[in-house]
């Protein structure tokens, strides 16, 4: 913003090589200046770099003189120039303090993309936004003794890039006078500056990055590791008995059978098995199975109890009471003999039919 500067720490020589860079004068207002180009000086520390009591430029003598090359400078966002300085002092004996300059206007458009580029005699091409501006373009036109002390600058001291925004002098008067009230509202930008050169003073800056290399392909999967093997059975108690005899001992002696071997030697003499000698629990009885139930009472009409002293069916004389509802009632309440309807009805059926004979057989006797 209004009145600052930048520059790099080291210089470079861009013989051969270029310079890009993005430039946005939009918010500059006609009247000031706003830059960037390349001055060679003299570093009084080459190892820490540029500062600012180490700037000359063309506009200078004496000391503080030396090449300065105007890639661009701004009468605001209305237009500007672009200029070369090698020759000490002002005058019109070639690129001095006036300079060989071609002047352009932004027609609307003050932001764009430059780029500058070099060759190995010293002479440079800008290209702003399509537009080049190259030696044949600037008035006057620089001759080889131009162009031999710039290859001379840059090859020796290298070349610092400086940009500055200011009032005091503009370029394109056709724009409008100099204005030093609009430099503290006016501010430009200068961003993705790349430089293809080599340092001549000061440090290696640091470099563009390229771009981030693909990443590595994913490793396999570890493959799964293999399950641990079961531990092996081994005798507890170090090998021993609680005497201290050793289980192998106690096996030659016969003695694994032994109660007192419980617990002990489990590989040796027990192979291993749960419990290491002791004898399983039984397994649990089996519960009894529980008894059927009794038979109910045949039901009533199954029989009849029948009362006589010979304890058979034959003559049975039923009783017709409750007697005859069961076998139990009659036998144990009753007294009586139980039985079956069936064979009652049978001995009775014969009974009737041995009465009605001999009833017969008696009427027809007399007739005989």
């Amino acid at each position: 913003m209004g009145g600052g500067a930048a520059a790099t720490k080291a210089s470079f020589n861009l013989l051969g090589g270029s310079v890009d860079f993005d430039l946005d004068l939009s918010n500059v207002h006609v009247g000031v200046n706003a830059n960037i180009y390349t001055v060679s000086p003299t570093l009084a520390n080459p190892s820490s770099g540029f500062v600012k009591s180490d700037y000359c430029d063309g506009a200078a003598t004496g000391s503080k003189w030396c090449v300065e090359v105007d890639w661009i400078e701004s009468n605001g966002d209305c237009g500007g120039a672009t200029t070369l300085h090698t020759v000490e002092g002002p005058g019109n004996n070639g690129c001095s303090a006036w300079g060989c300059r071609n002047s352009y206007k932004f027609n609307g458009k003050a932001a764009f993309h430059m780029r500058i580029e070099y060759g190995l005699d010293g002479s440079w091409t800008t290209i702003r936004d399509g537009q080049v501006i190259d030696k044949s373009n600037l008035s006057p036109t620089p001759g080889a003794s131009d162009w031999a002390t710039l290859v001379k600058f840059y090859t020796i001291k290298g070349a610092v890039i400086y940009s500055s925004i200011w009032s005091g002098w503009e370029p394109d008067s056709d724009c409008g006078p100099n204005d030093p009230g609009a430099l503290p509202t006016s501010e430009y930008s200068v961003s993705n500056l790349r430089i293809n050169g080599t340092v001549v003073q000061g440090s290696e800056p640091a470099k563009c990055s390229s771009p981030p290399p693909s990443p590595p392909p994913s490793p396999s999967p570890s493959p799964p590791s293999p399950p641990t093997p079961p531990t092996p059975c081994q005798d507890p108690n170090g090998g021993k008995t609680s005497d201290g005899t050793l289980c192998s001992k106690q096996k030659e002696y016969g003695n694994c059978g032994a109660s007192w071997m419980v617990g002990y030697c489990c590989s040796t003499c027990f192979n291993c098995t749960a419990g290491c000698g002791k004898t399983p629990a039984p397994n649990p009885p089996t519960p009894p199975v529980p008894p059927s139930p009794p038979s109910p009472p045949s039901p009533s009409g199954g029989g009849v109890c029948c009362y006589n002293t010979a304890g058979s069916c034959a003559g049975c004389n039923p009783k017709g009471t409750y007697c005859d509802t069961n076998q139990q009632d009659c036998e144990s309440s009753c007294k009586g003999h139980w039985c079956p309807s069936e064979m009652v009805g049978k001995l009775l059926h014969h009974s009737f039919v041995e009465k009605c004979a001999n009833a017969t057989t008696t009427a027809e006797a007399p007739r005989v």
